[in-house]
């Protein structure tokens, strides 16, 4: 995962695993929006994305850097489903990520890539000449739709599309004071999209601490992961706009109405129902998002003394997220000569508080026996809300909405396993939701 060449994990996991079926969504730079099926579909209307656990607090793999990992677990069967709930039922993801060691030196790791993204091929469409000869003979030389023609030769694809360079950094230092082992990390990350406009930047910082006390009986493990990110959306519809525009006509003819850009008109009245100008919908639009988040945990893990088979784990976690997204385009654009232009905002807010502790007794009575029980309790909060406002540049039409929604999720679980020579074993596990 770490050797991919894209900074996100969902894309480097796709194609990776045995009985994963993962596709991308979208080629923006930044998305990690792909959607995973493991070992089969679930259900046909549902959900079917599998419950993603990192260091034991419920994420997406959207804002995972994948040089954090340590370890990557996949589960789908009935065990896993029946310890999880039925959120397990499309299966588990379970990701652990780096610490320090504990009394090692100090150590500096630095990591960085440049990568470049380039479309492989075009769709095959006329050229301009193509074009003008096609008219002609369909509707002779001296019809309307001939005079309509220009006199340029504009390949709209070459127009909208880019070669993109990425960069990505990262710094890290890791070590272990005694019995503090620690792990510190910066990183950074610059993608443009193939699509001109489009662009990702991100900023994310780590921190890691595990101390260890009374001679490993008490063991604590600390995790802080923030992250801000900036995007600029494409408007993706100038794709099939490039694709259906006419090669014949001019990307700029210069008219003010439309910011310089050529557009279609009728009788000097622009036709809404018209092609847009892929390159203005591209470079008149501005649409902007800015999100900041905060995910951490402490876990603390105790071997009782008096009972060294039994011990009791128990971690709280949150992850909390903010973001707003901004959209703007004049009056002038291929939008906003139809709308008198667009202003306006959405902010998310979300966040999730965790508390999961449960207790294990494990003893192995002799060679042949092995046994242990667990019993545990879990405690989620999920709260959203969202909060936008928009309206056309002459203050007319405003539109605005506010909604927020909370759910708790409480669980009460617990599972036995017995081993028989390492070579026959029985689970029996129970949970409610």
């Amino acid at each position: 995962l770490q050797k991919g060449t894209s900074r996100s994990l969902s894309n480097n996991l796709i194609g990776q695993l045995s009985g994963v079926i993962g596709s991308q969504r979208s080629g923006e730079p930044g998305y990690d929006g792909a959607s995973f099926f493991i070992r089969g579909i679930s259900t046909f209307n549902g959900n079917n994305n599998p419950l993603i656990l990192v260091d034991g607090v419920e994420r997406s793999l959207d804002n995972i850097d994948p040089a954090e990992i340590e370890s990557f677990s996949i589960l789908k069967d009935a065990a896993a489903s029946a310890v999880y709930g039925v959120r397990g039922a499309n299966g588990v993801i379970l990701i652990t990520t780096k610490k320090g060691e504990k009394g090692s030196r100090p150590r500096v790791t630095y990591d960085g890539n440049v990568s470049i993204s380039t479309k492989t091929k075009s769709i095959d469409v006329m050229g301009a000449d193509e074009y003008r000869n096609f008219v002609t003979d369909r509707f002779g030389a001296e019809s309307s739709a001939v005079k309509l023609l220009g006199k340029e030769n504009t390949d709209w694809q070459k127009e909208i599309f880019r070669t993109a360079v990425g960069t990505d950094h990262n710094i890290t230092v890791s070590g272990g004071l005694n019995n503090m082992p620690y792990r510190v990390s910066v990183g950074y990350t610059n993608q443009n999209g193939i699509l001109k406009t489009s662009k990702f930047e991100r900023y994310t910082g780590s921190v890691n601490l595990a101390p260890s006390f009374f001679e490993d009986h008490l063991n604590i493990n600390f995790n802080a992961k923030g992250m801000i990110s900036n995007n600029r959306f494409a408007d993706t519809g100038a794709i099939g706009a490039a694709i259906a525009f006419d090669p014949t006509q001019p990307v700029m003819n210069g008219n003010s109405k439309y910011g310089g850009y050529f557009a279609w008109e009728n009788a000097g009245e622009f036709i809404s129902i018209a092609t847009k100008n892929p390159v203005a919908m591209l470079q008149q639009k501005k649409e902007e998002a800015n999100s900041k988040n905060l995910v951490g945990n402490i876990q603390v893990d105790y071997k009782f003394h008096f009972l060294p088979e039994l011990r009791a784990n128990l971690n709280l976690g949150m992850d909390m997220a903010t973001g707003t997204q901004d959209i703007y385009y004049p009056k002038e654009s291929p939008l906003g000569y139809v709308d008198n232009g667009k202003t306006g905002y959405e902010t998310i807010d979300k966040y999730n508080h965790l508390l999961d502790f449960y207790l294990q007794y494990a003893k192995d009575f002799n060679e042949k026996h092995h046994f242990d029980i667990m019993a545990g309790y879990s405690w989620q909060h999920f709260h959203r809300s969202t909060e936008n406002a928009y309206n056309n540049l002459n203050g007319d039409n405003p539109t605005s909405y506010i909604f927020k929604t909370e759910s708790y999720l409480i669980s009460f679980f617990g599972r036995v396993n017995y081993s028989f020579m390492n070579r026959y074993l029985i689970t029996a596990t129970l949970r409610n939701d």
